[in-house]
C-alpha cells in the first residue's frame, strides 16, 4: 500500500515538473523583441560636405551624418548641416544669413555587397535662419525664423574598405514656413550635391 502511494506521489510530482517546464518553454517562445528579425545591425557615422544655393548664391554646408544599418539594407539615423559660406542679406547692408538644419533620415541600400551601389534616402527635419549684423553678438539686431525641411537624396556609395565608405550624392532641399522679411521658401529651396565619408563596421 505504501509503495502504491509513493508511486502516485512520484507520478504527480513528475507531471507537475514537466508541466512547469513546458510553461517556461512557452514563455520563452512568446517573448518578442524589436530587433529579433534583423540578422545584422551595424552603426556608422562621418562628415559631409554639401553644395547648394541660397537666394541663388552658391552655398557650402558642413555636416555630420550617422545611424544604423539593419540587415545591410535599411538605414535609419540623424544628419545635420551648417552654412559655412558668406551669404549677404538682401535686407540691409553689412548683414549676413545664418542657416542650420537637420533631423531624422531613412534610407535603403541596393546590393550592399557590391563595390559601388545606390542608396536613396529622405531627410525629415527642421531648421533655423538668422539675418544678423556682421561680427555682432547682440541678439537685439538679429532677425530669426524657423522652417521645416524635406530633403530626398540619391547617393552613389563606394565600399572603400570594411570600415570605410565614400558617398557622392545629389539632392533637393524643400523648405516650408519661411517668414523672414523679403525672403520666401524658394530662396532656401535648392538642388544640391554632397560628398560623405562613413566610418563603421559594414
Amino acid at each position: 500500500m505504501i509503495k502504491a502511494k509513493l508511486v502516485v506521489v512520484m507520478c504527480v510530482l513528475m507531471t507537475n515538473y514537466f508541466t512547469f517546464s513546458q510553461e517556461k518553454e512557452n514563455d520563452k517562445e512568446e517573448r518578442h523583441y524589436v530587433f529579433e528579425t534583423f540578422d545584422s545591425v551595424v552603426g556608422f557615422g562621418g562628415p559631409v560636405l554639401q553644395f547648394s544655393s541660397i537666394d541663388n548664391k552658391f552655398s557650402l554646408f558642413t555636416g555630420l551624418k550617422g545611424g544604423i544599418i539593419l540587415n545591410h539594407k535599411i538605414v535609419l539615423g540623424l544628419e545635420g548641416y551648417y552654412l559655412n559660406t558668406i551669404v549677404e542679406s538682401k535686407n540691409y547692408i553689412n548683414r549676413d544669413l545664418d542657416f542650420t538644419y537637420g533631423g531624422l533620415f531613412i534610407g535603403y541600400i541596393f546590393n550592399n555587397n557590391a563595390k559601388v551601389h545606390l542608396s536613396p534616402s529622405l531627410l525629415i527635419g527642421w531648421g533655423g535662419i538668422e539675418d544678423e549684423l556682421i561680427n555682432d553678438e547682440n541678439s537685439f539686431f538679429k532677425f530669426s525664423d524657423d522652417l521645416v525641411v524635406l530633403q530626398p537624396s540619391l547617393e552613389l556609395e563606394i565600399n572603400v574598405s570594411k570600415y570605410l565608405r565614400f558617398g557622392i550624392s545629389t539632392n533637393y532641399r524643400y523648405v516650408a514656413g519661411v517668414d523672414l522679411r523679403n525672403y520666401t521658401n524658394s530662396d532656401f529651396a535648392s538642388f544640391g550635391g554632397a560628398i560623405a565619408l562613413k566610418f563603421g563596421k559594414f
